[in-house]
């Protein structure tokens, strides 16, 4: 018979013992257990009737054998009294705690009840297991529970740096590896319960073998959280489900179908089990991510490491940035400890070093420059980094970017929205920008930051994911996690008012006050004030077609008046002219067109080549509109 969970079973086959021992406490306790009713108040006849299992919490006592557990029961009594001649009867109920013992094996074997008493308060606290047989661990627990490991199986490990001896310990704790061919997305499975599995051979072919509990397969083809890990700390992740998590799988061999492995994957957990369990699993799966890295890589040591290599970086490479001697030290602790650089990095950030989150990024398929952090700002579930998408979207939704972004006092470069002034921002000769060195270094002066979007989710693990995937930025698109505007953020409100006051003087107000006449004149007087002229003062048409990719019959076209041209034709002049916002607005409401009002993903695009891009010539306007998945210009 399967049940649905420890309660139903415990109720089902020891309900006798159960209803005996609260009974005898009863008996033993009656003098002061009052059972009284409003309709009852003074019973002369009592008895216990019926009883029912409510709650099981279990002691935190992982490496025992035998568990101590202890039952939340209700007890049913009814109440008799007398009335006149006849019996006035009513029921009570009482809640009482039942300590038992008993192991988990197949069954529930050499149970026994220890004691009872009246129910006050919740047992053990966070002290005890969950009723799934799984510790409770805070963030704050994480840091001790991988020192409890280390002590057990390598305690050296915790005060001399090195790279964790992964076979002794696997040898300690009695665990096989195998590798096997466990598909694109899964990393590791752990497994509890005797299975045939399908496993690589010492000559790399696929064969099945039986393999039984205290087992791990290892995909060898996959990295763990894809460019987070490595092997050895999928290794180790494992090795924490088997440490940590054995009686989980203990008990639910007793109750509905057994599960026989966990699985670590990318995706949200496993497939076909019931939300209870797929909770508990997600809850084991975040523990295991949180833990291995602390065990790979101990608080003392990796301090320890970090301060002897920043010295060594100072002293062999005095010229580097502070954002790139922390990519080298990254590098190197990651070498060191046999660890990923990203699975470095989070540890980093862990420990406190929080530039750590300005190493390493990814967005738009491209790395972003390494970039300081100001240690005031608090980076937790926030980043100055998001994608071109993104962007186009927070600034359109923010009224105060918005603002700024119609005046092209902000811009987006390297993946980030910054305020537009050349201490910030520079030009290349082919119309590229980039952060300067100074922006680099002080980024919070001029980068706005944004928040992680939160999203709705009972799953511990898939939290955790995104979290980290928010925080290191990685590269593959797959796992980028979305931002929304940090409206609390100080920073971002004295960059608001910074953007408000920067001057606001440019040599397009001239072109502006000349732009009085229909499009074909408008244009004209661009070309002119452009110096796209030929010796003889006519257009070059040939300079223009070169510029905007737009045929020379068209351009001349639209230039003596006999045509006007379509949204995307005008978007590629301004693009390929390099026109400033307000220059560009003005030709697109000369040929009639409107753009600023219109909520379409195209016309937004749009908007914001214009506004913050309108230096960059069209070149680089078409990468961005690839990124968009939009079509070319023009």
């Amino acid at each position: 018979m399967k049940y649905d969970s420890i309660s139903d079973y415990l109720e089902e086959t020891k309900y006798d013992e159960i209803f005996n021992a609260i009974l005898g406490y009863y008996n033993d306790n009656k003098n002061h257990i009052y059972l009284t009713t409003y309709a009852v108040p003074n019973p002369l006849y009592i008895k216990l009737i019926d009883i029912s299992v409510s709650k099981v919490y279990f002691k935190d006592n992982i490496y025992d054998e035998k568990d101590e557990f202890k039952i939340v029961v209700d007890a049913e009594f009814t109440l008799k009294g007398d009335k006149s001649i006849d019996y006035e009867e009513d029921t009570k109920y009482r809640k009482f705690i039942v300590t038992c013992s008993g192991i988990f094996n197949k069954g529930l074997k050499q149970f026994k009840i220890i004691e009872v008493d009246e129910y006050s308060s919740r047992p053990y606290n966070n002290n005890g297991l969950s009723e799934f047989l799984i510790p409770y661990i805070s963030k704050d627990d994480l840091e001790d529970r991988a020192e409890m490991f280390l002590k057990k199986y390598y305690e050296e490990a915790l005060t001399t740096p090195m790279q964790l001896p992964i076979k002794t310990i696997l040898d300690k704790m009695n665990v096989k590896v195998y590798n096997a061919p466990l598909g694109r997305d899964i990393f590791g499975k752990s497994f509890f319960l005797s299975s045939r599995e399908q496993v690589y051979n010492d000559d790399n072919e696929v064969e099945e073998i039986e393999i039984g509990p205290r087992t791990i397969l290892v995909e060898p083809n996959v990295a763990f959280f894809r460019n987070i890990g490595s092997y050895n700390n999928t290794v180790i992740h494992e090795c924490v489900h088997i440490e940590f998590h054995s009686k989980f799988f203990e008990l639910q061999s007793i109750l509905s179908n057994p599960i026989k492995s966990i699985i670590s994957s990318f995706d949200k957990g496993q497939k076909n089990i019931k939300s209870s369990d797929l909770k508990a699993l997600s809850i084991m799966e975040w523990q295991a991510s949180m833990l291995a890295p602390r065990i790979l890589m101990p608080a003392n040591t990796t301090r320890i490491m970090y301060d002897r290599l920043l010295d060594e970086i100072e002293e062999y490479y005095p010229n580097y940035s502070a954002g790139d001697k922390l990519e080298l030290l990254i590098e190197k602790i990651s070498d060191f400890f046999n660890v990923s650089k990203q699975a470095a990095k989070i540890r980093l950030i862990d420990l406190g070093y929080t530039n750590a989150t300005g190493v390493g990024n990814y967005i738009n398929g491209e790395k972003v420059p390494n970039y300081t952090v100001n240690d005031n700002i608090d980076i937790k579930n926030r980043t100055y980094v998001i994608d071109f998408i993104d962007s186009i979207r927070l600034i359109r939704g923010n009224e105060h970017l918005r603002r700024l972004s119609q005046k092209s006092k902000i811009t987006y470069v390297n993946g980030f929205v910054v305020i537009n002034s050349p201490k910030y921002v520079e030009v290349s000769s082919m119309g590229t920008k980039s952060l300067t060195a100074y922006a680099l270094n002080n980024i919070h002066e001029c980068a706005f930051v944004f928040k992680r979007r939160k999203t709705e989710t009972n799953n511990y693990y898939y939290e955790y994911l995104e979290t980290m995937h928010f925080l290191c930025r990685p590269e593959n698109k797959k796992t980028y996690v979305p931002a929304d505007y940090d409206d609390e953020s100080t920073n971002n409100k004295k960059l608001i008012q910074y953007g408000d006051y920067l001057d606001d003087t440019l040599d397009s107000k001239e072109i502006l006050k000349k732009m009085n006449g229909e499009f074909h004149e408008d244009f004209n007087v661009v070309i002119q004030e452009l110096g796209l002229l030929k010796d003889d003062g006519t257009p070059n048409y040939y300079q223009i077609s070169k510029e905007t990719l737009i045929s020379d019959h068209t351009i001349k076209s639209y230039l003596t008046g006999k045509s006007k041209p379509q949204k995307e034709k005008l978007m590629a002049i301004c693009g390929g002219l390099c026109l400033h916002t307000r220059i560009a607005y003005k030709l697109f409401e000369k040929a009639g067109i409107s753009m600023t009002n219109s909520m379409t993903d195209e016309d937004l695009i749009y908007c914001s080549l214009i506004e913050r891009h309108y230096d960059e010539g069209l070149e680089n306007w078409n990468k961005y509109l690839k990124l968009a998945k939009k079509t070319m210009l023009p």
